[in-house]
């Protein structure tokens, strides 16, 4: 092992393990798992090993990170190496769901999908425990579930269970060789609790604040959280909104104007995004006869970014 880096320095390192435990860090562990890296992606991780390590100690996580940041740091000058932080994503995901140590080796179609898709579905697409938050599924397992679920809704129009079967493998074989892939809904949702697989829903807003239908403005703004919670995305028309300035018969009082109520759906975005799997994204139009049309246009000119309607 060749490194510019004190091993002395590095040996008082302890890592601190999952269950508690902290074991010394040994830099041959990494090294056995990647072999052959070069001498500045050594050194790259053994000196953010040590200015990262707070009071000499680290966590298993943070050196996992440390490790793949300098790989794909490096690719550019070794590019065999983007292949080996694929390889390191699917090993982490590999021990997650079967353990360590109890698996052979990495599905070939796995490989197929690049490092950075592989980053996204460990944000957002492979279902987690949600005690441990550890992953229980590989890729081809996602696909597997999608596969599964919807080849399903065949029963209802008659299929028997051999045909089903059928549909499922070859669905299954579309999506594992990327020649199709469904949308993020339909990924992320499929034979889950939330079971929603659509991506965008048209949502109306009526002129009322609540409606027995469920269409006014908060009767709207609570659907959208909904949709978003569950990535999904939501477009509005607010041409109905009366104008600002039009008296509000019901109270005597002065309506605000659409554009103030598309605040309040924007920071409703913003709050949402934090908890959903993903941010949510709206599409909201208003009609030019609308007498608050150059207001609505002021507000997406961008003069006012970072204040109104980011979302």
């Amino acid at each position: 092992m060749q490194t510019s880096i004190s091993l002395t320095a590095i040996s008082k390192v302890k890592v601190l393990k999952r269950d508690g435990r902290k074991e010394e860090f040994k830099l041959e562990k990494i090294l056995q798992k990647l072999p052959s890296l070069p001498s500045e992606v050594i050194d790259g991780v053994a000196s953010d090993i040590l200015s990262t390590a707070k009071d000499n100690t680290i966590d298993t996580r943070t050196v996992a990170d440390i490790v793949e940041r300098n790989l794909i740091d490096s690719y550019l000058s070794y590019p065999n190496l983007l292949e080996v932080a694929k390889k390191y994503v699917l090993s982490r995901i590999y021990n997650h769901v079967f353990g360590k140590g109890k698996w052979k080796e990495i599905d070939e179609k796995d490989l197929l999908l690049s490092y950075n898709a592989l980053k996204v579905l460990e944000a957002r697409y492979l279902l987690k425990d949600p005690n441990t938050l550890r992953y229980i599924e590989t890729p081809q397992m996602m696909f597997r579930r999608v596969a599964k679920y919807l080849a399903n809704v065949e029963k209802q129009y008659g299929k028997s269970e051999e045909e089903v079967r059928k549909i499922q493998n070859e669905f299954y074989e579309n999506m594992s060789s990327l020649k199709f892939l469904p949308n993020t809904p339909t990924l992320m949702n499929s034979a889950t609790r939330l079971g929603i697989l659509s991506a965008c829903f048209v949502l109306p807003v009526k002129d009322s604040m609540t409606t027995q239908e469920g269409d006014g403005i908060y009767d709207t703004l609570r659907a959208m959280a909904l949709v978003h919670q569950q990535g999904g995305g939501t477009g509005f028309d607010f041409s109905e909104l009366r104008p600002k300035g039009d008296v509000v018969a019901s109270t005597a009082g002065v309506a605000s104007g659409p554009v103030s109520f598309m605040k309040i759906f924007d920071v409703s975005t913003d709050v949402v995004k934090q908890g959903g799997k993903r941010r949510g994204a709206n599409m909201g139009v208003m009609h030019v006869w609308h007498s608050d049309i150059e207001d609505f246009i002021h507000a997406k000119t961008g003069e006012l970014k970072d204040v109104q309607l980011q979302n």
